[in-house]
């Protein structure tokens, strides 16, 4: 049922939001281990990894942030739309911080550590600089920094949720 059912759904991702198939990369990578599955694990750590360079923003990125080939986002305008209306970017703000802490927790669940068990070091690599931006960057607002003008034009629902 696990790799019939489950793991041929996920596999592949979504091409669609950063926290579905970020949570889809972790279900695939939690089933393939289980399975001892090599090719289906280095499949989905290779879509992590390209989705987590998608989902969280580094100042090398250049003036927007990296997306995943075959989203269809080309334009600033389809980008700034993609990512909740924010159009500024700083290191480690991710694809959904001005949608709500939540599902910015689901895209940076906790992949890295079952890869590492696995074998294999992402945290030396650019995905772990890209977590360990986002973990900082997020968590000063939920514990309560104010939040400048800049940032989800000063306001979001995970503010108010405090």
């Amino acid at each position: 049922m696990l790799r019939n059912v489950y793991l041929s759904k996920v596999i592949n991702g979504s091409n669609s939001n950063g926290n579905w198939e970020l949570s889809m990369m972790e279900a695939a990578v939690g089933i393939s281990v289980f399975l001892e599955d090599k090719p289906s694990f280095d499949k989905a750590v290779t879509r992590y990894r390209n989705r987590v360079a998608a989902y969280v923003y580094l100042a090398s990125d250049g003036a927007l942030p990296k997306t995943v080939p075959g989203s269809g986002l080309s334009s600033r305008d389809q980008i700034v739309g993609y990512w909740q209306g924010q159009s500024t970017f700083m290191d480690g703000l991710t694809q959904e911080t001005c949608r709500d802490f939540t599902h910015t927790g689901y895209g940076i669940a906790d992949v890295a550590e079952t890869v590492r068990i696995q074998g294999q070091d992402v945290y030396s690599t650019d995905v772990g600089t890209r977590l360990r931006q986002a973990l900082g960057f997020q968590s000063k607002y939920q514990l309560g920094a104010a939040v400048p003008s800049w940032l989800c034009a000063g306001t979001s629902t995970w503010v108010s949720a405090r």
